[in-house]
């Protein structure tokens, strides 16, 4: 049910794997709220929901009841789908100084219905003051620079909340759970959005160019969060002068579209100093892709054309 993954945790995919190693780790499960399955085209799926599973401990008895091979239930209308990660945590006891620069972060969600992602940057000043840029599509209302700022607060065991305002001065409250510094699972607390995804430290640096993204990256979409939300696999070979080229291949509700050919433009900007850049491309389609660079062999986009009513996040990895 669980596989290793590349950031030394789990994610609810293949199995299988010792149960006793998987307890030793710390468990997130998040809830992606829909009124109808989410997979409806995977035919063999090892995600885990769980009836009347909202907001408690995930003990031992659960997981060693899972890895035993006990029958799950299936995703249907009334069970919402369970996914996950599970990562090792370190650096305990947190501080408000465990976050400290800047890391880029990614979330999905339903607005209304609808899915909703984000992109963007945090910059904390490890005392407790935040300031975020992002970019959003929601079912095809895009919003490009969006700002929140505020104030977070973090407790020794890593649980930490955010208290932000938009520019309208509209609240909102985020929860996130340390992993290490500056690396956090993120969950929106106060709205029926309810995002949730993943923080990292941004471990690139200035100055930013094209030359960010140079070389042959997997280029994939994240977990969708409606039912007929694409998937997206390709390989795109950046050629750190601002072309990009590859091969495509996009699985429908109607059917896959594989080995179509992909070619574009992009750039990271040198003067937003903040890692952001822009895909366009002109095949297999035209589209507009928000991109931030997390490190330097990876970075997080997402589609920010209004057409894209069903977007999802797409991570891009050397």
């Amino acid at each position: 049910m669980f596989r290793k993954d590349s950031r030394q945790g789990f994610s609810p995919e293949e199995p299988p794997f010792h149960r006793s190693r998987l307890l030793e780790h710390a468990f997130q499960i998040v809830q992606l709220r829909s009124s109808q399955p989410i997979f409806p085209r995977r035919g063999k799926s090892h995600f885990l929901p769980v009836n009347n599973f909202v907001g408690q401990k995930v003990g031992d008895s659960f997981l060693e009841n899972k890895l035993a091979g006990e029958p799950l239930d299936l995703l249907g209308s009334g069970n919402p789908l369970f996914v996950g990660s599970a990562l090792q945590q370190s650096g305990a006891p947190f501080t408000n100084a465990s976050f400290n620069g800047f890391s880029v972060f990614n979330q999905t969600g339903l607005t209304g219905g609808v899915p909703d992602v984000l992109v963007g940057r945090m910059t904390f000043d490890g005392e407790g003051a935040i300031s975020i840029g992002f970019d959003q599509n929601a079912g095809g209302s895009i919003l490009i620079g969006g700002t929140l700022t505020g104030r977070y607060a973090v407790s020794t065991n890593g649980r930490t909340t955010l208290n932000l305002v938009n520019p309208k001065l509209v609240p909102s409250i985020v929860t996130m759970y340390a992993i290490s510094k500056n690396t956090a699972f993120i969950m929106d607390y106060n709205s029926a959005s309810v995002h949730s995804g993943y923080l990292e430290f941004q471990a690139i640096l200035p100055p930013f160019g094209d030359d960010n993204l140079n070389g042959s990256y997997p280029y994939v979409s994240s977990t969708p969060a409606g039912a007929s939300v694409a998937l997206l696999s390709a390989i795109a070979t950046f050629d750190g002068n601002g072309n990009v080229a590859g091969n495509e291949d996009e699985d429908f509700v109607t059917g896959p579209n594989l080995s179509q050919l992909m070619s574009g433009i992009y750039q990271i900007s040198p003067v937003s100093k903040n890692g952001r850049g822009v895909i366009q491309l002109s095949s297999p389609q035209s589209q507009t892709i928000a991109v931030w660079m997390a490190t330097y062999s990876r970075a997080y986009a997402i589609p920010v054309d209004a057409s894209d009513v069903e977007p999802s996040v797409i991570t891009i990895e050397f």
